[in-house]
């Protein structure tokens, strides 16, 4: 082996290293669960969503789950679709879940408002379900209890 040869390749080889020892490594994904109400009353069939205010990560390391009739939630992170959510801060975005298939295309509004009327304490205020304006934030912790998410009207 020349030389040259030889300090190409220890020049690749180091390349290698330092490029794997600069990358950013995925926080932690914690079990994470908790409560969304409305002005105090459980908040029933809505999507919650933490979308982590780390500039490294996109999608990935959004965690997102579905409140039960108590307003009880449990996330999953994009991540390896694993249960809870990466450690740090997180915006909380909170919004209705998708209409049922047969009325996603339906022009009918009452049909759209009943359907809405059905899944209880409603209307959600809109700022609540925009990144942009969502003021609700969330510090996920290792070993942390349930979370309350609060919102109001």
């Amino acid at each position: 082996m020349s030389l040259r040869s030889s300090l190409v390749l220890t020049l690749g080889f180091g390349c290698a290293l330092l490029s794997t020892g600069c990358s950013k490594r995925f926080p932690p994904v914690v079990p994470t669960e908790g409560t969304v109400t409305l002005n105090g009353k459980p908040l029933p069939n809505a999507t919650i969503t933490f979308i982590p205010l780390q500039t490294d990560f996109g999608a990935e390391a959004y965690s997102s789950g579905t409140t039960d009739e108590q307003g009880r939630f449990t996330l999953t992170c994009q991540f390896n679709n694993q249960p809870g959510a990466p450690v740090g801060q997180h915006v909380v975005v909170v919004t209705d879940p998708p209409l049922p298939e047969n009325l996603r295309r339906s022009q009918n509004d009452r049909e759209i408002d009943a359907q809405r009327a059905k899944l209880g304490n409603r209307p959600i205020p809109l700022e609540y379900g925009s990144f942009a304006k969502s003021q609700l934030r969330a510090d996920v912790k290792e070993g942390q209890q349930a979370l309350t998410i609060s919102l109001t009207r």
